[in-house]
């Protein structure tokens, strides 16, 4: 795949430092549910997969804001026309290039005294469901220190303009 510098399979080592790193965001503003990463190391096999701007962007946002409740308050864009789209729309405010924020009125069911949290969900990775012998697939962006660790660890320069994804799946045949 275009933009894929190295690819490792995680040891049992790597996934428990993945959930000691993933479980520390006490004491944010505003708290990190990373789904996704809890997903991926629940699967069978878990791959990491260090990647530049080459790479693809994801099939659906990787970061949400949302309410305790379920309703979104924002999410992350990639492309030219979710950007386009967003900008449109009156009711949406950019925090950043890649990020937009709704008005509450767009989310109808978000209780004033519902607690809001960063929600890193499980994403689609086609390239592996199309492979006949998988199940299950799920990738996400770990946090930053699990980012670092991984990168360290694997021999990769730890810099901004490379990220990693983790990929889990399960064989058919387990």
């Amino acid at each position: 795949m275009s933009g894929v510098l190295k690819v490792v399979e995680l040891t049992q080592e790597d996934k428990m430092m993945l959930v000691k790193f993933e479980s520390e965001h006490d004491g944010e503003i505003i708290p990190i549910e990373n789904q996704g990463v809890k997903q991926c190391l629940l699967r069978d096999n878990c791959l990491a997969i260090f990647k530049n701007k080459d790479f693809r962007p994801p099939p659906t946002p990787t970061v949400l804001l949302v309410t305790e409740d379920g309703a979104i308050l924002g999410q992350e864009i990639f492309t030219e026309k979710e950007k386009k789209k967003f900008k449109e729309m009156e009711n949406s405010h950019f925090l950043s290039e890649e990020f937009v924020l709704f008005d509450k009125n767009m989310t109808a069911n978000k209780s004033s005294h519902s607690k809001e949290i960063f929600l890193l969900p499980p994403v689609a990775f086609p390239e592996v469901e199309e492979i006949e012998e998988s199940k299950d697939v799920v990738s996400s962006s770990p946090s930053t220190k699990s980012d670092d660790y991984l990168k360290e660890k694997y021999g990769i320069e730890v810099s901004p303009k490379i990220a990693t994804i983790l990929v889990g799946f399960s064989a058919k045949n387990e």
